[in-house]
């Protein structure tokens, strides 16, 4: 995802991104550091995301503190790495990776899983890849 997408939603919710920058004399570093792991088209998608996550902890889930890991495609769909997320929570994780099988990764438009002689992606007619060889 482009950096500027990526820091808009690293700025709008930054309680969920905390360990996007490893604190000082930190060894251990969580996959999130290197930023958002897939293509723009779901940028909408991750924001309603972490919005519904945000507001879950602000209204129902009042002191508990969840941290997203990583954010990332893997075989064309959305995968989203928490800690401490409650089962509402993952519920709605769950809601989100199954519907980024059905958006463009590379545009947001209506999507389709595709496998390309093992390589999965979730595109549009315009942004599918050509035969793998």
């Amino acid at each position: 995802m482009k950096k500027e997408l990526q820091d808009k939603i690293f700025e709008e919710f930054p309680e969920l991104f905390e360990l996007r920058q490893p604190k000082e004399g930190e060894k251990l570093i969580a996959p999130i550091c290197f930023g958002i792991e897939c293509g723009d088209g779901w940028y909408n998608l991750i924001y309603a995301l972490c919005s519904q996550i945000a507001g879950e902890l602000k209204y129902n889930q009042k002191g508990a503190k969840v941290q997203i890991i990583q954010v990332k495609e893997k075989f064309g769909g959305l995968r989203f790495y928490t800690s401490g997320a409650t089962s509402e929570i993952h519920g709605i994780i769950r809601m989100a990776e199954a519907m980024s099988y059905k958006i463009c990764d590379v545009c947001g438009n209506k999507g389709e899983n595709r496998n390309n002689k093992g390589w999965y992606e979730t595109t549009c007619e315009e942004h599918k890849r050509k035969e793998i060889k």
